[in-house]
């Protein structure tokens, strides 16, 4: 599970779980959903 960078946002919402173990995952995500917002 080395494509955890390259997975698009709606995958990392659906896993969850490589969020919370990724920080920097994590961090992204976020930037990502206060843009889409």
């Amino acid at each position: 599970m080395n494509q955890s960078n390259s997975m698009p946002t709606w995958v990392v919402m659906k896993t969850g779980r490589k969020v919370r173990t990724s920080p920097y995952s994590r961090r992204e995500w976020r930037n990502r959903k206060l843009k889409r917002d």
